[in-house]
């Protein structure tokens, strides 16, 4: 990926509520009645443990590239779902994992994407190809959560950056 999109992308999509300023556990609630996207293990691990239902999740089984504890395995195991398992490698978005998310909007029950690789950039097809008005949540490294309206204007500007990895 070329320097330039690497540092869009290194920026937050959304609203970052940092690490420290409001508990995440407060954040949360207030995502209770929403049709939510979770990406990344601990994001979804969080939602989980508050008892807050995602319609998609997307984990990778790792946590700033290292194994996800026991803990969060556990909680995301337990929690009740349909699964796909997917492969996509760090820096890329495969045609399977894009499947995967779309089929994940289209059935009505919890759907989880295992991914064997890297779930990084999933948020861009999740926002392309969620329904506008939900809200996609995702971990910024050593910053905090970050949380996405999708809507026309977010979905124009992931197209953007899709549009410019394509170029690559």
């Amino acid at each position: 990926m070329q320097e330039p999109l690497r540092s869009k992308l290194k920026k937050p999509l959304g609203t970052l509520i940092k690490d420290g300023e409001e508990s995440v556990e407060k954040v949360l609630e207030d995502y209770s009645s929403k049709e939510i996207v979770s990406v990344g293990d601990v994001t979804t691990y969080n939602l989980l443990k508050q008892k807050i239902y995602p319609t998609l999740a997307i984990v990778d089984g790792r946590v700033m590239r290292e194994e996800a504890s026991q803990d969060i395995k556990n909680e995301i195991g337990q929690w009740s779902y349909q699964i796909k398992e997917v492969s996509n490698p760090a820096g890329h978005i495969t045609t399977e994992l894009v499947k995967a998310i779309k089929d994940g909007f289209d059935i009505e029950e919890p759907y989880l994407i295992s991914v064997d690789g890297e779930e990084d950039l999933a948020v861009l097809p999740a926002v392309l190809h969620a329904p506008e008005g939900y809200i996609i949540l995702y971990g910024q490294p050593k910053e905090g959560l970050v949380s996405v309206t999708v809507d026309r204007d977010c979905k124009d500007k992931v197209k953007n950056y899709l549009d410019m990895m394509e170029e690559i």
